[in-house]
């Protein structure tokens, strides 16, 4: 009998005997620690979505908040400009990277 191809997806910072989480559960844990971050990072309130894996958030400056966040922490956002007049003075994070990721950008802001 052939092995599956198909395994259980767990995240790099569980161990691995622990159950595996579904999508929906990893990204709410990803968008609460992101939002936290940021929140503790700029000062800047992160409000969790009821959905879907975008933070937004009124940053005044958009575009210096995007150039500031990627030079301290390396981490690519979008002013909320790009998808139209009511986004201006707002931030869009596509929260889609790793937990390890995202820890290692908190790290680089000197927030964890």
């Amino acid at each position: 009998m052939k092995k599956s191809l198909l395994r259980p997806n767990r995240s790099a910072s569980h161990p691995k005997n622990s159950a595996p989480t579904t999508a929906p559960q990893r990204y709410a844990r990803r968008l609460a620690r992101m939002a936290a971050i940021l929140e503790r990072w700029s000062g800047v309130a992160f409000p969790l979505p009821a959905g879907g894996f975008y933070l937004w958030a009124e940053a005044g400056d958009a575009w210096g908040f995007t150039e500031r966040l990627a030079a301290e922490g390396g981490a690519l956002v979008s002013p909320g400009d790009f998808y139209g007049a009511r986004g201006a003075r707002h931030v869009r994070v596509a929260v889609v990277q790793p937990d390890d990721r995202i820890e290692a950008m908190g790290r680089r802001l000197g927030v964890s």
